[in-house]
């Protein structure tokens, strides 16, 4: 089968077509950042055109396929249409830790030969493999995309209101939710929020979380020189016939410690959401415990990229208030004293809806630089300009400066800042879900 990729380079797109590689179809590809571009041509003898919701069904080489009677597909469908090939899907869900618990499943399972679809980059891992049972995928949200999936299991890592542009509100967002632990045969929730565990408990899914009412519980956490260990514990509730949540019909049951190279509370949750979803797999504990502690991080995620006149540069994936407000706690953990953020807004909708929550979780940075938004799919809306944020920022007392451009923020910088050694250790980081990061790694090898 001669398989075509309109918008190649997008993180879901190109894991697939490297998966398609390896079921060894012909694959191409285009995209507007390759020098090429999109033209009619790329489609022809073609028997798939996939293509992703970025892209439209109004992009020329969608057009032309279907011009030609070639069958169109969205990225969404695919990713359903192949995971059907395998036998256990594992969805991983959730506002946020998808990319990096993803990741640490498909260290665990790397016995088992497990293939990964992710939205990140994980190296690790980066040839994927077809004969296995396993299919491990990142279960995006938007516009429901991830109800294409007819999951073994499906994992619920949070649910906070996000992508407004489509859900209407947060009865709306966890509906999506309901319906994909619907459509699976096991489900494992977060199970520290109340809302979640409710949900949960009523309808028999396992939960995990750090409070001991869940199926797996975390306990004894400790922060290590390289990361987090913490104890995994596990409910089988014997005195409680009420409860529906018991881990008594999976593996053993005996309480093991877990050590990651990761810091911060949300890696511990999701090395523990990880390994109970393992554990719910009947895979061994000495699998669930060599493959967390092999698990080297996804890029982007508190990545440290270099030291410049003692200022130590990260670049972070961090789109959404509460990732923001974890990652400042995280790095503050790590013992640095000051912290520079720059942020680059991520979609005109979010900024608009939650420009009250970015400004509480950026006040915490002690030197906050803004960029103009990443529009993504969107076109400008002025209620959701990076000005609205900075207007939050000043009704909270905090002031933030805001850059027209990357050169000016590098000047900036650069005279300004890099000019002696900080008093105190200090972090850098540059955080957003769009352009950012080329630039973080561009300012890194600059100066």
């Amino acid at each position: 089968m001669n398989i075509h990729f309109v918008g190649c380079l997008g993180a879901s797109m190109k894991r697939l077509s490297e998966i398609c590689v390896a079921l060894r179809y012909n694959v191409s590809g285009s995209d507007m950042e390759i020098r090429e571009g999109h033209n009619k041509e790329n489609v022809l003898g073609k028997d798939l055109v996939v293509y992703t919701n970025a892209v439209g069904e109004n992009n020329i080489e969608v057009l032309e396929a279907k011009k030609y009677g070639i069958k169109t597909i969205e990225r969404a469908v695919f990713l359903g249409e192949i995971s059907s090939l395998y036998k256990k899907v594992i969805a991983v869900s959730g506002t946020h830790g998808k990319t990096t618990t993803t990741s640490m499943l498909a260290e665990i399972l790397r016995g088992q030969n497990a293939c990964m679809h992710i939205g990140g980059a994980y190296p690790s891992l980066s040839i994927p493999p077809t004969d296995t049972d396993y299919f491990i995928t990142e279960a995006c949200e938007y516009k429901r995309s991830f109800l294409t999936l007819k999951p073994h299991l499906s994992i619920i890592l949070n649910i906070e209101l996000d992508h407004t542009d489509y859900f209407i509100d947060f009865d709306d967002y966890f509906n999506a939710y309901k319906q994909l632990a619907s459509q699976s045969e096991n489900v494992l929730v977060y199970g520290d929020d109340d809302i979640l565990y409710n949900w949960a408990y009523k309808l028999g899914y396992k939960t995990f979380g750090l409070k001991t009412r869940n199926t797996y519980f975390a306990t004894d956490i400790t922060t290590t020189k390289i990361g987090s260990e913490f104890l995994m514990n596990f409910n089988d509730f014997k005195n409680n016939k009420k409860a529906k949540t018991v881990a008594s019909d999976c593996a053993d049951l005996s309480p093991f410690k877990i050590q990651i190279k990761e810091f911060g509370s949300h890696s511990v949750l999701n090395a523990l959401a990880s390994a109970s979803s393992s554990h719910m797999l009947k895979i061994e504990t000495s699998s669930i415990i060599k493959g967390l502690n092999g698990f080297t991080g996804v890029s982007r995620r508190q990545e440290f990229l270099t030291t410049n006149n003692g200022y130590d540069i990260f670049t972070d994936y961090a789109h959404h208030p509460s990732e923001i407000e974890v990652l400042i706690n995280s790095i503050k953990r790590r013992g640095y004293k000051k912290i520079m953020l720059v942020f680059e807004p991520h979609t005109y909708t979010r900024t608009a809806s939650l420009k009250k929550e970015f400004a509480i979780s950026l006040s915490k940075a002690d030197e906050l630089f803004i960029m103009p938004v990443f529009a993504a799919r969107e076109k400008e809306l002025p209620i959701g300009k990076s000005e609205t944020i900075i207007a939050e920022l000043a009704f909270l007392g905090k002031t933030a400066y805001l850059m027209d451009n990357y050169n000016e923020l590098f000047n900036y910088l650069n005279n300004n800042l890099f000019i002696s050694f900080p008093t105190l250790p200090t972090a850098l980081i540059f955080v957003g879900a769009g352009n950012i990061d080329n630039y973080a790694r561009k300012f890194s090898k600059i100066y």
